[in-house]
């Protein structure tokens, strides 16, 4: 019996490690490449193999002298042969990516592999140096070509590049300084904006408020700046109980900015103005019922209940993970401003800059920018963009040469959360032709009926 009994564990102790072997059997070339303690494997069951990769970078790609710092990688593989994703990020890489279940559209589409890369200057993708002046396109898109390069050792299959706002601002940036790098690329929701405050935005905005939504939007706004004095102490004890430290700003000046603000995420985020009082009821049901919430006024209409909505926004946009953002945004990307002029009787300052929140002076830097819209409308190849009529950015809209081979889709009524999923059967149809051309596939074109309904 003992015999029997011993044998059966053997067997089993056999079994597990030969499954162990076979669930890591890159494991080694992976170390190979970016060193044995650099790569932790993570259990999945969305990918054959997932592991977690601390990469060695260059601070400055030009000198290797200038020291270096780990970018966070994570790679899920399927098989070596096949396609791999490249989901570049402009920021940190999200808590709901940083998943080893996680797959993009494209990487289930596809049934590929996936390669996640975290941007510079945040995350734990952090430097020493508290100098911005290597948080660059330029740096950023080397940072890219140097992963690509090696993993492409092992990684053999054809390669598209993807991202969605500033995660595919950075794809397109890194398309146009190694154009020759990926297969295909397929962004969504971005532009390029050659200035730090681009007008375009502004006459979005203005020409918005002329809509019903956008009427509705533009009353609550002034409802909250004209009964500023009763909701700011509201405000403030929402700072409070969040635990965050305003010390170093006026709160009305953070109120201001959060109202002005709602234009943006309504048009950016919301399908409807209905769509958006749920959220901001639903949001105030929840805080109302946590334990200590300061609910010092009997918030019964929308508009009141708003103010919550604001302090929130307001939060974000002191949020010190997001100062490398708006410092890049109006050193280099470019970015949005608000229309005040309409609002300035309530307004406690003439004019509200985000590039405060850079938390430092910056000098927009337009060289970038201007090469790379030149080189869209010139040279770019194999580039899918993918826009909503209603988001913000999509005023920016890149103009492809005709004879080259690129695909815009612009869809109606749609915003900055527009996924492949979302698509008219027209565009998908057009965006899986496209795919198949480039990367010698034969996906079916039309969706099931169950398919087009989600």
């Amino acid at each position: 019996m003992k015999t029997l009994l011993f044998l059966r564990m053997t067997l089993f102790l056999m079994l597990f490690s030969l499954q162990s072997f076979y669930s890591q059997k890159h494991r080694i070339e992976l170390q190979q490449l970016f060193g044995k303690e650099d790569v932790t494997y993570i259990d999945s069951s969305a990918f054959k193999e997932y592991y977690r990769i601390n990469v060695r970078q260059p601070i400055n790609h030009d000198n290797a002298q200038g020291g270096f710092f780990n970018q966070q990688v994570l790679l899920g593989i399927q098989d070596p042969k096949s396609i791999t994703i490249l989901q570049t990020s402009g920021y940190a890489i999200p808590k709901h990516f940083n998943n080893s279940n996680y797959k993009t559209e494209l990487t289930t589409l596809l049934n590929a592999n996936q390669v996640m890369i975290e941007h510079r200057y945040f995350g734990s993708s952090i430097l020493d140096s508290l100098s911005k002046k290597f948080l660059t396109y330029e740096q950023a898109s080397n940072d890219d070509h140097f992963i690509k390069e090696k993993l492409a050792r092992l990684l053999t299959g054809k390669w598209v590049s993807t991202g969605l706002s500033k995660s595919g601002d950075a794809a397109l940036a890194y398309r146009f300084y190694y154009p020759n790098d990926v297969d295909a690329t397929v962004a969504f929701g971005i532009s390029i904006s050659t200035e730090a405050e681009d007008p375009r935005f502004d006459t979005f905005i203005k020409a918005k408020r002329k809509s019903e939504d956008g009427k509705k939007i533009n009353h609550a706004q002034i409802y909250l700046l004209k009964n500023k004095k009763i909701l700011l102490p509201l405000f403030q004890k929402a700072f409070e109980f969040e635990k965050q430290d305003f010390t170093n700003w006026d709160l009305e000046t953070l109120y201001d900015y959060g109202v002005l603000d709602l234009e943006v995420s309504f048009w950016q985020y919301y399908k409807s103005f209905d769509d958006f009082k749920l959220e901001v009821n639903t949001i105030f049901e929840e805080e109302s019922k946590r334990e200590g919430f300061p609910l010092t006024l009997k918030l019964d209409t929308f508009e009141d209940r708003l103010v919550l909505f604001v302090a929130y926004s307001s939060i974000g946009l002191i949020d010190k993970k997001m100062t490398n953002h708006y410092y890049q945004a109006f050193s280099q990307g470019g970015y949005y401003g608000y229309e005040e002029t309409s609002f300035l009787k309530y307004l406690k300052l003439k004019d509200y800059p985000l590039s405060v929140f850079a938390l430092q002076p910056t000098l927009f830097k337009g060289k970038f920018r201007h090469d790379e819209k030149k080189w869209s409308e010139t040279k770019m190849d194999k580039v899918i963009f993918i826009n909503g009529d209603n988001d913000p950015w999509a005023v920016y809209k890149i103009k492809p040469a005709k004879n080259l081979d690129n695909l815009q889709v612009m869809v109606d009524n749609a915003n900055h959360t527009l996924k492949l999923k979302d698509l008219p059967n027209e565009d998908y149809k057009n965006v899986i032709l496209k795919l198949n051309k480039w990367l010698d596939l034969t996906l079916d074109v039309n969706r099931s009926p169950d398919e087009s309904q989600k």
